[in-house]
């Protein structure tokens, strides 16, 4: 029984330095895992700053666009207002050649009107044609009426465009 408990004791030593073996393998492997795992963590590390770095370019490169596209929108409001204004400008001179049209064709009219009134009074023209000149000239007067009206309507245009108002 003496070698019985001596093999015994010789298979559970054998089997403990063959869990010790298995135990010290498993251990190199955890540290040469461990090892793996940190290198890696280094890797991710040096990732993750580069990360940030280009997070931080493009954060840079977002608020210069965000600067530059609200300065091309300025300039364009101030193109948009020129415009606004030149445009004003052209309608209210408009309005002013159309009144000096109209006062020229008031003249002509009141003129026509009157050579019509004596040829009535000589008997020369009937009472239709100094009708007609009475309307002519009623029309030309009011047109001259409308376009006076314009010439106020398109100043204050302009005065609004300019920002007057």
């Amino acid at each position: 029984m003496g070698t019985t408990v001596f093999a015994s004791t010789e298979d559970q030593i054998a089997a403990a330095q063959a869990q010790k073996q298995e135990a010290q393998a498993g251990l190199a492997q955890a540290q040469a895992n461990i090892s793996g795992l940190e290198s890696k963590k280094q890797e991710l590390e040096s990732y993750l700053a580069e990360l940030n770095s280009q997070y931080n370019e493009l954060t840079d490169s977002i608020s210069q666009l965000s600067v530059e596209a609200a300065e091309k929108e300025e300039e364009l409001k101030k193109q948009q207002l020129q415009m606004d204004i030149y445009n004003a400008i052209l309608r209210h001179k408009e309005a002013l050649q159309e009144e000096e049209a109209w006062e020229l064709s008031v003249r002509q009219a009141q003129e026509n009107y009157r050579i019509m009134q004596n040829r009535y009074m000589n008997q020369l023209a009937i009472l239709t044609d100094l009708l007609d000149a009475n309307s002519v000239l009623l029309n030309a007067e009011l047109q001259l009426t409308s376009s006076r009206t314009r010439i106020i309507y398109t100043y204050y245009q302009l005065q609004k465009a300019c920002g007057r108002l």
